[in-house]
């Protein structure tokens, strides 16, 4: 959990004021190598982390003072199995904010009449809540993909090509095992995709037949809302609701 007087390094100059009215120091840099290592830093904002920026980082040293990393960070939270806080926004908001500096329960109800919110399997189930992009998911195996037993696995992904790369990667997810023991799964938007249809199915269709052949708990319909990953969670698909009961491993 930030408090005000933390220092944070930020990717981009332009949020440096709003970080700085929530009491916050900042500096601007976006070399992951500087504030990783650095016990001074309690939490670092970016632009993304892909494979190549993960191959100069020492990840012995990042877990002996794991941080929060903000924003779309699949990769990073994974290999290196720190914090993070999934926000699919630009801007510094108060939701953001909420999750980073205050410490009691965060409830994320899912939005029935979102593009995925169709999506549903009746169950509850608790875990460490992981994940984020499906590409980066599927880029990991063999890359330094942890195992996901144990865990609420958090999916979401922006159309690039066609249903077939969805359906492939969640196929090679399966087939690989990287599934294997995940307790539930919770699915955010999947833009680019509402009004595209291939033979009949939509994203959902394949989303749905996919997620059904694991037997366990999914719910669609969460919202673009920041999402802290790493921390324990329970998804209770039948209220449609995904609760962390406390951010303070944040």
């Amino acid at each position: 959990m930030l408090r005000p007087g933390d220092r944070v390094q930020i990717a981009t100059a332009a949020h440096a004021a709003k970080f700085e009215s929530w009491g916050l120091r900042v500096f601007v840099d976006t070399d992951l190598n500087s504030g990783l290592p650095d016990s001074t830093v309690r939490a670092i904002v970016t632009e993304g982390v892909d494979h190549r920026l993960l191959a100069g980082l020492d990840f012995g040293v990042i877990a002996r003072d794991p941080k929060p990393v903000v924003g779309v960070n699949t990769y990073l939270h994974l290999a290196a199995g720190i914090p993070a806080v999934y926000d699919w926004g630009n801007e510094p908001t108060e939701e953001l904010r909420r999750v980073l500096m205050e410490t009691g329960p965060l409830v994320i109800s899912a939005d029935p009449t979102a593009y995925t919110g169709t999506l549903r399997f009746p169950g509850r189930c608790s875990g460490i809540l992981v994940g984020g992009s499906l590409s980066a998911l599927r880029g990991m195996i063999g890359a330094g993909l942890p195992s996901l037993a144990g865990t609420i696995l958090l999916l979401t992904d922006h159309r690039t090509i066609g249903l077939g790369k969805v359906d492939r990667q969640l196929t090679h997810l399966r087939r690989a095992g990287a599934l294997d023991g995940v307790r539930g799964v919770v699915v955010g938007p999947f833009p680019g995709f509402e009004d595209f249809t291939d033979r009949d199915w939509t994203v959902l269709d394949v989303l749905h037949d996919q997620l059904s052949h694991l037997g366990i708990p999914f719910l669609g319909g969460i919202p673009t809302t920041p999402v802290p990953l790493g921390i324990p969670a329970t998804l209770d698909a039948d209220a449609g609701t995904l609760v962390m009961a406390t951010r303070s491993k944040l």
